[in-house]
């Protein structure tokens, strides 16, 4: 499949002195007005197949960092920012269990202060942040089987990731692992952070590139554990999204609007002018 070419239509500018009207545009052209690239695939490995993005750490509400892959595909610190903060919201604590849990704490810190001061406290601490992250997780769990978190990515696809040919999807934590996520890369491992830096591309996820790369093969021996470790914290999943025929226009103009707001530009064609290849003769 060959991605959709972007011309210059030479049509905007001269007219004929016969008709001043100017001629439409040949078929499958676009205006040259038009600088952002129709969605495709992201040519970063790892993309491709799909990437898994776990939580810092066990707690949710630590948040989750942007990987270099994807914000080489598009995607803007910011806006990442906004998107993790609206992901989290779903894995914090009520008032109620925020209180309970500290006053559980505080009671088991009493208490074992009573007979290994000043050890209680410490145990008390490490109480309160064990049932911090099993509340956390058992939010993000009741908010995924309600369908909250799929109408929050569905509404966040269609107006900021499907644009820049991605899609993404909420999974909880110890959540079951399908042959589909086994399949993809898990953004927090050494191997793949590594591979990533080096611009080598692995024949699959989880395996090195076959360069011979002693440090690649060492970070290869521990990726079985990393990628269970991931699995047992919330985990963004980023997935590429290829439009189809009937979707393409209105992405098009979706990044037409998205340009022109990021570069502030008030004048410039309107979306009615993208041209798209007649059905049945495109080549995707």
């Amino acid at each position: 499949m060959r991605p959709f070419q972007v011309a210059r239509d030479d049509s905007d500018e001269v007219l004929d002195e016969a008709n001043p009207t100017p001629a439409e545009p040949p078929t499958g052209v676009v205006s040259d007005h038009v600088s952002q690239p129709i969605p495709s695939l992201p040519p970063q490995p790892g993309l491709k197949r799909g990437l898994q993005i776990p939580s810092r750490i066990s707690h949710i509400t630590w948040g989750f960092k942007l990987p270099p892959a994807l914000a080489k595909a598009g995607v803007g610190k910011k806006e990442w920012e906004t998107f993790t903060h609206e992901v989290k919201r779903h894995a914090r604590m009520s008032k109620s269990q925020f209180c309970t849990v500290l006053a559980f704490g505080f009671a088991i810190g009493v208490i074992c202060d009573m007979f290994m001061w000043p050890i209680g406290t410490v145990i008390g601490g490490v109480y309160c942040h064990k049932r911090q992250r099993e509340k956390e997780h058992e939010n993000f769990t009741v908010a995924h089987t309600s369908g909250a978190l799929r109408l929050m990515a569905h509404r966040w696809n269609k107006s900021y990731f499907e644009p820049l040919g991605l899609q993404v999807r909420l999974e909880p934590p110890d959540a079951i692992i399908y042959d589909s996520l086994e399949e993809m890369d898990v953004a927090s491992t050494k191997l793949f952070k590594y591979e990533q830096k080096k611009g080598y591309s692995s024949p699959a996820a989880g395996e090195d590139s076959g360069k011979g790369d002693k440090k690649e093969i060492k970070y290869m021996s521990k990726e079985g554990r990393e990628r269970l470790k991931a699995a047992r914290k919330g985990r963004i999943i980023i997935t590429p999204f290829v439009p189809d025929a009937d979707g393409l226009a209105a992405l098009m103009r979706k990044a037409w609007t998205m340009e022109r707001h990021a570069n502030h530009v008030d004048e410039g064609p309107s979306p009615s002018q993208l041209a798209l290849p007649a059905r049945g003769t495109s080549e995707f």
